[in-house]
């Protein structure tokens, strides 16, 4: 159930959820006015498939924060009738039937038939406390007297109840009896007073305590507690008795209890008298100086109160703390939490706190929300003892929070290359080719992100002619979406077909090529460039293509809880080969396809990423390759290359001649030869030149 605020526009004020699932909790509403007269609405809830369909209604109190989270009433409809069933599925508005001045609400029970009448009871505030009036218990003292004080009030209830007060009395340690005539025992230091109050009308009733003899117990206090019960409570009755004289107790704004702890005076001098120097100080675990933390990097927070005394011996010495936003995950064993609008932590330091003592507390900042920027906490330390400078006793920090939020999103194609034979080709070319696109959403930084939008353009058409319609060149196979182990789904936003995550394992969407591993780990932080094919073989199939028609898919992803919060999409695609047109294809032999992923961040709202962020959006690519295309030479292209093989083969020549390639120095040769072999052996050889022979041949 959502509760809303309207000033120009609907605001979320506050939710409260119901007990149990399926259980149709908020089937009917009914503003029941003020009916514990306390100045603020309330409101019943039905819940009709409680309770094993018997049915349930819920009455909670309004508080000047709206209305109460925690309800004050569960009324079940097998508790009217054992055949009731469907309780709770509609409530009257209230009306006062019975004139006590109390709105009464009819129950409709509609699987059953059944109609009940619900009426409101008197609400009385119960206080209740206990006051011991010196400071301490003496050691040579045989009694003491501590006064019991107790009043109701409400309006339209009766003039006079009765009060049974259950005292218990150093239960722990027994240093100590109440005897009187009136009382009873019920139990081991417990004892029953039945007294009769006055509406109105504050009674106090004193009651002695008897010290027991040879006390060796002196440090402990002795410590006494009431609680008060009416006998006229229609709780403790029965809800579905009827009883004219019967009330109901407002348990969240009644005290029906109280302790106090008395400590013994001792070792604080000759006078008796202890004066104590107190002085609290607060501070965190913050790392980052200033007491700043950044939402999500951690989930609690350490608060340490540090106590100190520069005194004599502090005795019943209490340290609170207090904060409005926050809430606690563990408290030391000293402390209980104070259940108010603000939260306030009592903290017993000791009895007595004789130095120093250091407590530690964890703050819950797991469900920290956006909007709060900084809190503010509170310390005030206080003693029964005489304090001696009251103005260090209070300390307060401010806590500022940070936000560090950040999503990148990253893709990659099983295949960058595909294959495939042209028209022209001997062989059959394929219809359809199968390929696959994956995208990757990763969250950086350390606050949590609630939900993100994952958009994905794939171009699917290629827009022509009224006449002739558009051209699908690509259907979408299949999309596959998963985030921590669980399936995301996601809806698409145009007249093409409709689209469904199916539940299957992101292993085995394998579909191309089994030896790939589509789901090989690739990092966000990959800057890997587009290879684009030059533009006159290539055409271009993208969604800035004003003459191609997209698809657009849209998935919500979350929550992104911390950096191991990965969402992966896959989604396969089948280009249609055969439903190209032969006038876009013609002198085209590569097809370069590319889709479109981009991420953006829904929740929380406005929300800037942090500087120099990681990409939003990235393209991935497919390149198809087809047969080589087969074309005719023109003639003066054969033409000029044989006039240009010619002058190059005459230049070749006259650079052979050039250097003297052709000359014969043979005859030259021999003819030197002959002459120094003569002059050495004296021996006339005869020769004859190789032009010779050659002429004779």
């Amino acid at each position: 159930m959502t509760y809303f605020l309207a000033q120009d526009n609907f605001e979320e004020l506050q939710t409260i959820e119901g007990e149990f699932v399926g259980g149709r909790f908020g089937s009917a509403l009914a503003c029941l006015g003020d009916i514990d007269h306390d100045g603020y609405g309330d409101l019943a809830v039905g819940a009709p498939y409680e309770d094993e369909s018997g049915g349930a209604v819920y009455i909670f109190n309004g508080n000047r924060d709206g209305v109460s989270r925690k309800r004050s009433q569960r009324l079940i409809g097998t508790r009217f009738s054992p055949t009731m069933r469907g309780f709770g599925i509609s409530i009257s508005e209230p009306r006062d039937v019975n004139r006590d001045n109390y709105s009464d609400i009819a129950v409709g029970a509609y699987l059953s038939g059944q109609v009940v009448l619900l009426r409101s009871a008197p609400v009385v505030t119960i206080n209740v406390t206990l006051t011991y009036p010196q400071i301490r218990l003496l050691r040579n003292a045989t009694s003491f007297v501590v006064d019991l004080w107790m009043s109701y009030e409400g309006a339209y209830v009766p003039e006079n109840l009765r009060a049974i007060a259950i005292l218990k009395v150093d239960e722990l340690h027994a240093r100590a009896t109440y005897r009187a005539q009136n009382s009873k025992t019920d139990g081991p230091q417990t004892y029953k007073l039945r007294y009769t109050l006055s509406k109105a009308t504050v009674a106090r009733n004193s009651l002695e305590i008897h010290l027991t003899e040879d006390i060796r117990n002196v440090i402990d206090p002795l410590e006494i507690s009431v609680s008060v019960q009416l006998e006229d409570d229609l709780d403790v009755r029965n809800e579905s008795s009827s009883c004219a004289s019967c009330v109901v107790i407002n348990k969240l704004r009644s005290k029906i209890d109280d302790l106090v702890k008395l400590p013994f005076a001792v070792d604080c001098g000759e006078d008796n008298v202890c004066v104590s120097d107190l002085r609290v100080v607060l501070s965190t675990d913050s790392t980052r100086g200033g007491n700043r933390y950044i939402i999500g990097s951690t989930s609690t927070i350490a608060l340490r109160v540090d106590a100190h005394n520069r005194g004599e011996l502090a005795y019943q010495t209490r340290v609170r703390i207090f904060t409005e936003v926050l809430p606690l995950a563990s408290i030391p064993p000293e402390c209980i939490e104070n259940p108010r609008n603000v939260l306030e932590v009592i903290c017993d330091l000791g009895n007595p706190l004789r130095t120093n003592k250091t407590l530690t507390l964890q703050l819950d900042t797991s469900m920290m929300r956006y909007d709060v920027r900084q809190v503010e906490l509170r310390a005030n330390i206080s003693t029964q003892s005489d304090e001696a400078n009251w103005d260090d006793n209070s300390h307060a920090i401010t806590l500022y929070f940070d936000v560090d939020i950040d999503i990148a999103i990253a893709g990659k194609a099983q295949e960058n290359l595909y294959s495939y034979l042209r028209e022209e080709s001997e062989k059959k070319p394929p219809n359809s080719v199968r390929f696959q696109h994956f995208y990757e959403i990763q969250k950086f930084g350390a606050s949590p992100i609630e939900e993100a939008v994952l958009t994905v353009k794939i171009p699917t058409h290629i827009l022509r002619s009224h006449d002739t319609g558009d051209i699908a060149i690509v259907s979408i196979n299949d999309t596959i979406g998963r985030m921590d182990a669980y399936e995301f789904y996601c809806s698409d936003s145009n007249e093409t077909e409709g689209l469904s995550v199916a539940s299957k394992k992101m292993d085995n969407a394998i579909l191309v090529r089994a030896e790939n591993n589509t789901h090989a780990r690739f990092s966000i932080e990959e800057d890997t460039p587009m290879n684009v094919p030059s533009e006159n073989r290539t055409i271009y199939i993208n969604c800035t293509n004003s003459a191609i028609k997209c698809a657009r898919i849209d998935c919500r992803l979350g929550p992104f809880l911390s950096s191991l919060s990965v969402a992966k999409f896959l989604v396969t695609l089948n280009l249609q080969l055969s439903n190209f047109p032969a006038d876009l294809t013609k002198g085209k032999d590569i097809i370069f396809y590319v889709t479109e992923g981009s991420v953006a961040i829904t929740r929380p709202y406005n929300i800037a990423q942090r500087e120099g962020h990681k990409p939003d959006t990235v393209l991935v690519a497919t390149t198809f390759l087809g047969s080589p295309i087969a074309q005719r030479i023109a003639v003066w292209i054969i033409a000029l290359s044989v006039i240009l093989g010619i002058a190059l083969l005459i230049l070749l020549i006259l650079a052979l001649i050039k250097i003297g390639f052709f000359n014969r120095k043979k005859k030259m040769e021999l003819e030197a030869l002959r002459a120094e072999t003569d002059k050495k052996y004296n021996v006339v050889l005869e020769t004859t030149s190789s032009t010779e022979v050659l002429d004779h041949d």
